[in-house]
């Protein structure tokens, strides 16, 4: 949404006072649009069903869209988007996120060669139930927010599922405390691809060991 649209909306929920310079017509509009949201805890939300979505500001867009589809499994647009919409809200959320995943040069280079395999292609196990492999990312650095800097995501390979913590700092001792909490809350998985390195996944599984003794 863009910024001015989302601070007017926001100003008008609990003052009903209009946006400065607004004509008669314009003002005979408004309420109708801004009847659609609602505040909380002073953020702008979209109620849907027994969900509120959080509203995305133009400026916070960027980071959703990597945190919906890059820390998702680059899924495309369509399932991109059945992830995205549970959580948030912003008016032309289809077409930006059919429009990152165009332009997204990961999921280009990883498009299906039209060649012929010089070796035999090998079918990945089936998962078998849900939460048996999940895959990790890391988004970040954002902008500072109560002394949070990154996103943890976590998402279930079977149900596509996502599930997301805020981190003050990246390194293996802080990572395995966010993954430890969404164990206790979903129970540990069997499997957990990463994109890190071999050293950060090592370090993280030694950490995510301590977090389960000690609590």
């Amino acid at each position: 949404m863009e910024l001015l649209e989302y601070e007017s909306i926001s100003n008008f929920i609990p003052t009903d006072c209009y946006p400065s310079g607004y004509l008669k017509n314009q003002k005979r509009v408004f309420p109708r649009r801004a009847s659609h949201y609602q505040l909380y805890n002073g953020k702008l939300v979209k109620p849907s069903g027994n969900e509120n979505l959080s509203v995305i500001k133009e400026t916070e867009l960027y980071d959703i869209l990597k945190v919906i589809h890059d820390n998702s499994g680059h899924q495309c647009d369509f399932y991109t988007h059945n992830i995205g919409k549970d959580r948030y809200y912003w008016p032309s959320m289809l077409k930006d996120i059919t429009l990152y995943v165009q332009n997204c040069a990961r999921c280009a280079k990883n498009q299906p060669c039209l060649k012929k395999p010089t070796t035999p292609l090998q079918p990945l196990p089936v998962i078998p139930k849900i939460w048996f492999r999940v895959g990790m990312d890391l988004t970040g650095p954002l902008i500072d927010s109560n002394d949070f800097k990154y996103i943890l995501s976590v998402i279930d390979h079977f149900t596509r599922w996502l599930v997301t913590r805020p981190l003050g700092c990246k390194d293996a001792q802080e990572v395995a405390g966010g993954l430890y909490s969404v164990y206790c809350r979903q129970s540990a998985p069997v499997q957990i691809i990463s994109d890190n390195g071999t050293e950060f996944t090592n370090q993280l599984y030694k950490h995510c060991i301590k977090c389960t003794i000690v609590n």
